[in-house]
């Protein structure tokens, strides 16, 4: 998304102090004007009095809302950014098959999971100490055809050698 300048983004109705709101578009927010709504003369609201800005995270906090019209209203520029969406669509069926061995007595073993859907991350940590962790979850589902034959089961099997 290229620079703009935002004109009038309403904040929240009913804000109260201590209340943040974080601007709709936060990369790079200069010129920050913030007005109340009174009809006849709008007031302008001051920095360090009225509201704090922290404008690496573009979050405004209020420290006074007393005499204002509310719904506030934003002005401002931003820089251009690069919008990358997470989590778009539903995730597909799987069929997972496990080659492993049982590390009790070095047997190997097979599982069988016929309609696996994973879930989005279960947890997604940007900052850590390790690398490359990424914890997955998932839903086994039934699977009604397989269910029909008795040597299958209706979500999946182990397989194990024979003696």
């Amino acid at each position: 998304m290229a620079g703009a300048t935002i004109a009038a983004e309403p904040f929240p109705a009913d804000l109260a102090v201590g209340d943040q709101v974080l601007l709709a578009r936060s990369v790079g927010v200069t010129d920050l004007v913030i007005k109340d709504s009174a009809a006849s003369t709008p007031k302008t609201l001051v920095e360090g009095t009225d509201y704090r800005f922290d404008p690496e995270s573009a979050i405004v906090t209020l420290l006074k809302v007393s005499g204002l019209t509310q719904p506030l209203t934003a002005a401002y520029k931003h820089l251009g950014f690069t919008s990358m969406p997470l989590f778009t669509a539903d995730p597909p069926e799987r069929y997972l098959f496990l080659d492993g061995v049982n590390t009790l007595d070095g047997t190997r073993i097979r599982m069988h999971l016929y309609r696996l859907r994973f879930d989005p991350v279960a947890q997604l940590d940007l900052i850590n100490d390790s690398f490359g962790e990424l914890a997955l979850t998932a839903g086994v589902l039934f699977d009604s055809e397989a269910a029909a034959d008795s040597t299958l089961g209706g979500f999946g099997r182990f397989e194990t050698p024979s003696a």
